[in-house]
């Protein structure tokens, strides 16, 4: 054994020594995987988060969306603040989509022939503007197989 005086300040100023990390591993490795399943996961929601996004402009315009708007427009906000929170819930993500949907559906319903013209027509623009970003967002939403 060595005497204390034959040791370096280094080894003195040590009272325990640190538990042994694996070879190769970093010592914050657990955190980093967490950072990637946290990023992955927040990856996976980019695509709804565009969606909703691109919507809502349209539902802020009167022409189209004139009585329902106010729903669609809370339904929206729901989506958003589930996006945003720590734990984002399937099931109210899931609902508040569906009731969009069915939201803009019954609009559709009551909106004049020219209106609905002129909607197909900026629709289909919109479309063929966007179609490459469309269909990423839809593989990255694993909307199409």
């Amino acid at each position: 054994m060595a005497s204390s005086d034959s040791l370096p300040p280094e080894q003195l100023a040590s009272p325990t020594p640190l538990p042994a990390q694996p070879e190769g591993l970093p010592q914050h490795a657990p955190m980093r995987r967490l950072d990637r399943a946290v990023g992955a996961t927040a990856t996976k929601l980019v695509p709804l988060v565009t969606l909703l996004q691109a919507i809502q402009p349209q539902v802020a315009q009167e022409s189209v969306f004139h009585t329902r708007r106010k729903k669609i427009q809370a339904h929206i906000a729901v989506a958003f603040m589930e996006l945003k929170a720590e734990r984002p819930r399937r099931r109210v993500l899931t609902h508040s989509f569906q009731t969009i949907t069915n939201l803009v559906r019954e609009e559709a319903h009551d909106i004049s022939k020219d209106e609905v013209k002129q909607a197909t027509k900026e629709l289909v623009l919109a479309t063929l503007k966007n179609a490459p970003k469309l269909i990423g967002i839809a593989h990255q939403a694993r909307l199409l197989s």
